[in-house]
């Protein structure tokens, strides 16, 4: 069976709803196609920052034949349908970040609950790389078979410049979470250099070394990460001219009194604290944004924005985002953001990177000090955070340090220079 459709993606993905990925995966992404293999929900990756991309699905009672060569990127992956952890139960299928599938998609496992190979096949997906897009110029197939037992995660095809990128963006992990590789930790101060590093020098003191000229070089990319920065807006001013994204958003700054439009927004996009916690929203959780706040750092230096669409308000009167900063930490000339979060049913519509630009915009005018803009992403939600980011500019800069608030895994460090 065969089912053509339309899927939202945000944040450069959509989700495959229903099912788990088999146990003991050494990498959480295969062919730059497929992620969460490590920690769940497994996403397909897209080219698109945000849009619709057009998906079909199919459903056989055995092993497909070999794919159509004009698929540019192909992965296969083995998931378990009917299983109790799945972080979003029901048919397995294709669905934006939000769990909203197509009208109409037929499911993936019409063959009762148990172990299905999945071929992923993309297309399409250098033609408009992290642009939002009103148009589906993306194309993808998923077909499914079941199987007795589960076999590792192989890529058929790597074809396209994103599929090449994305194998390099997020490191392997093993299946508890932690880097194959030792990374530096947070704090450590690499030895000032001016040259190249020694092959003589110690294994640890050359690393640092080139972790330093790596820091250099990006700081010296900072009018290449302006430009990325102008045509992130360039692209966002389009979509809302074309009204696909309401415009102006109202901003206004959130006070504890808030919390309950803080939790609502928390609700409606579960999918984050499950990637970061592996749990669904406590809830408290709207209380403890206005609360929490590193060590140290003063009550008047946490702001918590918020974005309104007044012309959408719902329910939560009109809030769709909100960004979480903190000025002066961990130096004054730094200001860290802590959160952006966007209410699941508008996602994919451009709301989450007017919210930063929004945001930028704020500490450029209210925070004349800041000079960098710093953030922290979980491995568990990097394949839809760092294409977001790195949109504006934000480079890693070698930093990690381990986390662990229900789910143990790594955060990695990456900054902005602003001015």
């Amino acid at each position: 069976m065969t089912d053509d459709g339309v899927v939202r993606a945000d944040e450069h993905c959509v989700e495959v709803v229903g099912a788990s990925a088999a146990p003991g995966a050494t990498s959480d992404v295969v062919g730059g196609l497929v992620a969460g293999l490590v920690r769940g929900p497994l996403r397909i990756l897209t080219g698109v920052a945000c849009g619709p991309v057009r998906v079909a699905l199919s459903a056989r009672p055995h092993p497909a034949e070999d794919p159509d060569p004009g698929w540019e990127d192909v992965a296969e992956v083995s998931v378990l349908a009917g299983s109790r952890s799945v972080l979003r139960p029901g048919p397995v299928t294709v669905a934006d970040p939000g769990g909203r599938a197509a009208a109409g998609q037929e499911r993936l496992d019409a063959f009762g609950p148990g172990w299905y190979r999945l071929r992923v096949h993309a297309r399409g997906r250098d033609r408009r790389y992290d642009h939002v897009v009103e148009d589906p110029v993306e194309e993808y197939l998923v077909v499914a078979w079941p199987q007795a037992e589960p076999q590792p995660a192989r890529p058929v095809a790597v074809g396209s410049r994103t599929a090449r990128g994305a194998s390099r963006t997020w490191p392997a992990v093993t299946a508890r979470g932690a880097l194959r590789s030792a990374p530096s930790a947070v704090g450590e101060r690499a030895p000032a250099v001016t040259s190249r590093p020694d092959a003589t020098a110690p294994d640890a003191t050359r690393d640092a070394v080139a972790r330093n000229l790596e820091a250099m070089r990006v700081r010296s990319s900072a009018m290449t990460d302006t430009g990325h920065r102008l045509l992130a807006q360039r692209n966002l001013e389009t979509v809302t001219r074309r009204h696909r994204t309401p415009a102006p958003l109202r901003v206004r700054e959130l006070s504890a009194q808030d919390a309950p439009l803080a939790q609502a927004l928390l609700v409606w996009d579960p999918g984050y604290s499950e990637r970061v916690t592996g749990a669904a929203p406590a809830p408290s959780d709207g209380e403890r944004l206005f609360a929490a706040r590193p060590p140290g750092v003063g009550a008047d230096a946490k702001a918590v924005l918020g974005f309104f669409d007044d012309a959408s308000p719902r329910d939560g009167q009109g809030l769709v985002a909100l960004v979480d900063l903190v000025r002066g930490y961990p130096a004054p000339d730094v200001a860290f953001i802590g959160l952006l979060m966007v209410d699941g049913r508008r996602q994919g519509r451009g709301y989450g990177r007017a919210a930063y630009l929004l945001a930028e915009d704020h500490v450029r005018r209210a925070w004349p000090e800041v000079r960098t803009l710093r953030l922290a992403i979980v491995d568990t939600n990097a394949p839809g955070a760092v294409p977001f980011w790195e949109s504006f500019g934000f480079r890693a800069t070698g930093q990690t340090k381990a986390f662990d608030a229900g789910l143990a895994t790594t955060a990695r460090l990456y900054e902005l220079r602003i001015r």
